[in-house]
């Protein structure tokens, strides 16, 4: 098991992809990672960190991501009394499996 929290992705590149509707995102690789995480928003969207949670917002809106290695995570920084939706997908290294949304809404306290 890793013990060592990865340092900011070093080499962070995102080009024009080879086929139409897509962009090619890469970064160096580094030791004790097994899962990299690329996000894709409009250029007036804000993105902060808070935790392992991206807090993005775009026009007035606010979306979460929260990455981990484990089945279970706890997402930060989210608003209170606000509904969200949560929706979520296991990958390993051969690939990610369909994305799914939870079976019900939260209002985060």
């Amino acid at each position: 098991m890793a013990t060592i929290i990865p340092s900011t992705l070093g080499g962070f590149t995102s080009a024009i992809g080879s086929k139409t509707g897509t962009v090619a995102l890469s970064a160096d690789a580094q030791p004790h990672v097994s899962t990299y995480l690329f996000a894709l928003t409009p250029p007036e969207a804000t993105v902060k960190q808070m935790g392992n949670t991206l807090v993005i917002n775009i026009g007035g809106k606010t979306i979460y991501v929260t990455a981990n290695t484990h089945h279970v995570a706890t997402a930060e920084g989210l608003a209170s009394d606000v509904a969200v939706c949560a929706y979520g997908l296991a990958l390993n290294l051969r690939g990610s499996g369909p994305f799914i949304k939870s079976i019900k809404d939260v209002k985060p306290e």
